[in-house]
């Protein structure tokens, strides 16, 4: 799964990152595979594996965490652009996504620690 600056979200099959037996592009000579397209101040920001049964917490900016299952990423190839994150979470206008934490279940003997500023 892959998450893009520009708040695009993807997820892909782990075994169409490499096939068995495939030749590094080093040793072939050739150009290797086309990644996904980026606009000039875009680029990958986040990259991590996680099963569709797993969730991911979003962390907005207005302090709101969001969560989603996996299988509700839109899968797509390695030259896809993704969809907007905010068709996916019911973000307030203006809020934006600041992290992402993949996690595979929820027990009581973890947490989250974030500290924040002090507001006044």
């Amino acid at each position: 799964m892959r998450l893009k600056t520009c708040g695009h979200p993807v997820a892909r099959r782990l075994h169409e990152g490499a096939a068995a037996g495939r030749v590094c592009c080093a040793e072939a000579r050739g150009r290797g595979k086309q990644a996904a397209p980026t606009k000039e101040d875009d680029f990958v920001d986040n990259l991590f594996i996680a099963n569709t049964h797993d969730y991911i917490l979003c962390f907005s900016s207005k302090g709101q965490v969001y969560w989603i299952k996996v299988y509700d990423v839109p899968q797509g190839g390695r030259t896809s652009r993704g969809k907007p994150i905010v068709n996916l979470l019911p973000l307030e206008e203006g809020e934006k996504i600041n992290a992402i934490l993949p996690v595979k279940e929820f027990s009581d003997d973890q947490f989250i620690f974030l500290p924040l500023p002090r507001v006044r």
